[in-house]
């Protein structure tokens, strides 16, 4: 039986404290070889999969922990507008507002989901997410303000000719005030001429996120699963 590849991820490893890996799954029949692979000093291992193989990870000791689902939106012709006079281009001097956002706006996320992780590190992850995004990881990073105060953000990456959302963020405040609309629209002219589609990833159960997504011309084009493996007392890890 062949074991399954496992892949330390060294920035969720520094947050929690003890050793996360990425399950790196190649074929289905490999889910049958998922437990014994666990390597012995994980205090989290995660993997993600096609929801047809669901049933299957039920016979395996990973926990489900969420939904996603994959959006894209194609171009329709030049799409570029002008944009509010309240977005910009994010520079580094607005990282620490964007990752205080991040840490305090979101909650449907995986490690938000896991019952067996704190939520306080869950919120950590998001606050190192968007700040790293904004000092250069991403690609492209709009910021919004209102009354002179930033509150909200939008990151992507992009790789040949496909654009990826890789975080949105709305300040608690600001919810509800179309802030989402604005960035992804923004996003939508920034790529016009550039790539063939935009794509993001959202849970099942974040509504808000799937109303926006849909209203802004973007279609349902996968699904997937993840899972999750942590020791029964996870504090033990060392």
């Amino acid at each position: 039986m062949n074991s399954v590849n496992m892949t330390l991820q060294t920035f969720d490893t520094d947050l929690f404290g003890f050793s996360v890996y990425r399950a790196n799954l190649e074929k289905y029949s490999d889910i049958a070889s998922l437990d014994n692979s666990i390597p012995k000093d994980a205090g989290l291992v995660a993997i993600r999969v096609p929801r047809e193989w669901e049933n299957a990870m039920r016979h395996t000791q990973f926990r489900k922990i969420e939904n996603l689902i994959y959006f894209e939106r194609s171009f329709r012709g030049n799409e570029e507008m002008e944009l509010p006079s309240n977005v910009r281009l994010a520079s580094t001097y607005d990282a620490d507002t964007c990752s205080n956002i991040a840490q305090n706006c979101f909650t449907h996320d995986r490690y938000h989901t896991d019952q067996y992780l704190d939520n306080k590190i869950a919120d950590q992850s998001k606050y190192a997410w968007a700040q790293n995004n904004i000092l250069g990881r991403s690609d492209l990073n709009f910021v919004i303000q209102l009354e002179d105060q930033i509150v909200g953000f939008i990151s992507c990456l992009q790789e040949d000719n496909l654009a990826t959302i890789d975080l949105v963020g709305v300040s608690t405040e600001a919810q509800g005030k179309g802030i989402g609309t604005i960035l992804i629209n923004a996003v939508i002219s920034h790529y016009t001429n550039s790539v063939s589609a935009i794509r993001v990833g959202t849970q099942l159960n974040n509504e808000a996120s799937i109303r926006l997504y849909n209203s802004t011309g973007f279609k349902k084009v996968d699904e997937a699963i993840t899972f999750h493996w942590t020791p029964k007392n996870i504090e033990a890890i060392e």
